[in-house]
């Protein structure tokens, strides 16, 4: 979604499609986590934002870390907002999955990033997308397979049961990214700032949309 107007910005060319890119990685745990290293693989400068008080990801952080630097700063902090608000100023790319609302009443909206860095395009995960009763709702990759149905299709002597992986946050990551690749090439060649919405819920439809197999395809 196109979100303000601002001049096209090329892309330096290099030996990886998104080289002299600076990204933002404001998520935590999976998803939003594999969007940024994907952005890394290909190139780009990624900066991972976490705080003191939140807890790690023990492995997970290690998985998905390959190929950032990380900083940390307390948002609830002036000081560490307005630290925060020069990094987006030097961004092309900022990629939050905190809790619809939370980083806009920190000052941080998409509309609010954009004012601060025209051109930039904010890429934001949720797990129930922006309407319906549960927009503002928490959720993760286990809950939206238990509330969809999915792990009740994957039941085992009729107990519900979790995929073998996280599938939905592997794909949302990688849509993520993907969107922020053609977000940025929009911005190369109409200029603009750009909002990416992915929403675990939808994935996980498009997911099931592909087809089922029986256990006893497998």
């Amino acid at each position: 979604v196109r979100i303000a107007d601002a001049p096209p910005e090329k892309v330096a060319k290099g030996a990886r499609p998104l080289e002299g890119i600076r990204v933002l990685d404001l998520t935590r745990v999976l998803a939003g986590p594999t969007c940024a290293r994907s952005l890394a693989e290909h190139g780009a400068d990624v900066l991972k934002i976490s705080a003191s008080h939140l807890p790690d990801s023990g492995p997970m952080d290690v998985d998905t870390g390959i190929g950032k630097l990380s900083a940390r700063l307390d948002l609830r902090s002036g000081d560490d907002r307005a630290k925060l608000e020069r990094l987006v100023a030097k961004s092309d790319v900022f990629s939050q999955s905190y809790r619809p609302g939370s980083l806009a009443a920190r000052g941080f909206s998409a509309e609010a990033l954009a004012a601060l860095r025209p051109g930039i395009v904010c890429i934001s995960l949720s797990a129930w997308d922006t309407t319906g009763p549960w927009r503002a709702r928490r959720g993760f990759d286990s809950i939206v397979q238990s509330v969809s149905g999915m792990a009740a299709l994957s039941a085992t002597d009729g107990r519900p049961q979790y995929l073998p992986v996280s599938a939905i946050d592997y794909v949302s990551g990688y849509l993520m990214a993907f969107g922020a690749t053609v977000a940025l090439e929009r911005r190369a060649r109409e200029g603009g700032s750009w909002l990416v919405r992915v929403a675990l819920a939808r994935v996980g439809q498009w997911i099931a949309d592909r087809g089922i197999l029986s256990q006893n395809t497998l």
